[in-house]
């Protein structure tokens, strides 16, 4: 329903590909996709002329020809007309996990599904020319449409029963959401992370991008990623949410003494060893105090290196303390910084 999706928005998340959709080309009632192993193997499209009038064979190239086939006909609908062969055919596949499922959810089971024992009575009860319906049912051979199943089953229809389902083009999935980090972390509309909001399957935007692919790999990859991450968050937070704010940084007066450095003003850049790798950084000095300390490279594990980067950088700048001491629970990256820092100033 995208209630995860309104609920960052409103904590100001950035949104991405929110105008994306996939459709599907072959949709019956309640957005019930026509199962694959039936379009593909020998269904044909009718519109309710009672004419074929597009090759049905579906495959991610050509799903974006047959839609807009389907919406040329009259009321963008047409129906998928199959045989008991290939219905049969379908009920035989041993792709367990997959095609079980598709038996128990799909249009066979919707009540959408229109049967009959002869064409003339499928044609009656789908409300099309029979006429024209049963020279359609004869030509499939020769009507030059293609779609090479059609052909290779077309002795089959001269058979019943037969069934018959009311299609259109459908949206099957939205494909915008939240914009995360590798860590699962949310950003907001500047690129930085959203305090202790992570994300995981599908309201996660921009992991897919235009093309429905890897559902279940957002789901099962950003899960683990992000429980594990949120949890090191409330860890590292002695138990508390951003609903109850935790700060490590001692409470400061508006009398509080500023402390002033004595440094030599410049720009310089120093490198130390953090937890993952080197920590590069970039010391501003001026007035003989540091007044900023910029990160140029790191590789720490994110939640952890949150800690020195929202804590202990602000704090050694404040104190303009080069032993001040590290960080609880980032205590290698605290370090690093700290490092670095003083290979920048030659301390």
């Amino acid at each position: 329903m995208g209630d995860g999706i309104v609920m960052a928005e409103k904590l100001g998340a950035d949104l991405v590909n929110m105008d994306l959709i996939q459709l599907s080309c072959a949709v019956a009632p309640f957005s019930i996709q026509m199962q694959l192993p039936i379009k593909n193997n020998g269904v044909v499209f009718v519109n309710k002329e009672g004419k074929r009038f597009t090759n049905e064979y579906s495959e991610a190239s050509s799903d974006r020809r047959i839609t807009e086939d389907i919406l040329k006909q009259t009321d963008a609908e047409c129906f998928g007309v199959y045989n008991e062969t290939i219905y049969q055919n379908f009920m035989a596949i041993e792709e367990k996990d997959f095609f079980d499922e598709y038996r128990m959810t799909g249009i066979d089971n919707s009540g959408t599904v229109i049967k009959a024992d002869t064409l003339e009575d499928l044609a009656e009860k789908m409300g099309v020319d029979q006429e024209a319906f049963l020279t359609t049912m004869s030509s499939l051979k020769t009507d030059g449409i293609g779609n090479e199943e059609v052909v290779k089953l077309a002795d089959t229809y001269k058979a019943g029963p037969y069934y018959a389902v009311n299609l259109t083009p459908g949206v099957m999935d939205t494909l915008g959401g939240v914009r995360a980090d590798p860590t699962g972390r949310v950003l907001n509309q500047e690129g930085k992370p959203i305090k202790g909001l992570y994300a995981a399957g599908e309201v996660i935007g921009n992991v897919q991008g235009a093309y429905y692919s890897v559902g279940l790999g957002e789901a099962v990859v950003f899960g683990r990623l992000s429980a594990r991450n949120a949890i090191e968050y409330i860890l590292d937070r002695q138990g508390l949410t951003e609903h109850v704010p935790f700060d490590r940084t001692p409470a400061q007066s508006e009398d509080s003494e500023v402390v002033k450095g004595s440094f030599t003003d410049g720009t310089y850049t120093g490198e130390g060893q953090g937890n993952n790798g080197p920590i590069k950084v970039e010391v501003i000095v001026k007035d003989g105090s540091i007044t900023e300390i910029n990160v140029l490279e790191q590789a720490e594990t994110a939640n952890i290196y949150a800690g020195a980067a929202e804590q202990f950088i602000p704090e050694l700048i404040r104190t303009q303390n080069l032993d001040l001491d590290a960080v609880s629970g980032a205590t290698n990256s605290s370090n690093g910084i700290r490092e670095a820092v003083k290979d920048a100033l030659g301390q």
